[in-house]
């Protein structure tokens, strides 16, 4: 998950695999760079408008669900900017949550991720079908995801800059992205490869810190 932390300006986050060398045969060190501009972009958009609604010091999810649910925040409700707020607040935290479940250094599922897996989709192997199904059907642009909700992990698609973290019930724990600029330098219209190739890039590690995570959010939301 991002942490939250006091700043006077939204920044991308590090990537260690952002060095020009690609990962791991998956993309070229051209594809990341330019798709390290598209979020660069939403990051430079994103602080203009956070300052407007003085919201440059408040977490991106903050951002995020206050956006999208702008009772939660009237200052907002009337701000003509709101939709793009959420936009590039929304693909700043889908972007980074991206690159946080790839790594150059992929090992295999801790054990404990592949029970719960096994466990709700039958197998490692027919929860990945589901993933490049959904992930195929999904018309245009947009993100895959597999959250944490109501006990159970589901695997969603988003359109456009949508997140879960819109919402006070879903809690995502990997993350894919569908928008062509993520993956058409490299594989063209092979929708299909880029989905099934990306498996060797996933940090599984990061993947049950992230549902570990998730379920401690899920009981304080259900306390609450």
């Amino acid at each position: 998950m991002l942490s939250t932390f006091t700043r006077t300006l939204f920044a991308m986050p590090p990537v260690a695999y952002m060095d020009g060398h690609g990962l791991d045969g998956v993309f070229s060190g051209h594809q990341l760079d330019l798709h390290a501009l598209h979020h660069k972009a939403y990051v430079n958009k994103l602080n203009k408008l956070a300052k407007q609604v003085n919201m440059q010091d408040a977490s991106v999810e903050q951002v995020i669900f206050e956006a999208a649910n702008p009772e939660a925040n009237s200052s907002l409700a009337a701000f003509p900017q709101r939709k793009q707020l959420f936009n590039n607040a929304a693909q700043h935290f889908n972007h980074s949550f991206f690159w946080s479940c790839m790594t150059r250094n992929s090992r295999p599922m801790p054990p404990s991720l592949e029970t719960r897996i096994t466990e709700e989709f039958g197998s490692i192997d027919c929860f990945k079908r589901e993933w490049e199904t959904a992930a195929m059907q999904h018309f245009g642009s947009g993100w895959c995801w597999l959250v944490e909700h109501e006990g159970e992990l589901k695997i969603v698609t988003t359109s456009n800059a949508d997140t879960p973290v819109a919402t006070l019930d879903m809690f995502p724990v990997l993350c894919q992205d569908l928008w062509e600029h993520a993956f058409y330098v490299d594989y063209e219209n092979r929708k299909i490869e880029y989905f099934k190739k990306w498996w060797d890039s996933v940090d599984w590690d990061q993947v049950w810190s992230n549902v570990i995570e998730a379920q401690a959010k899920a009981s304080c939301t259900v306390c609450v």
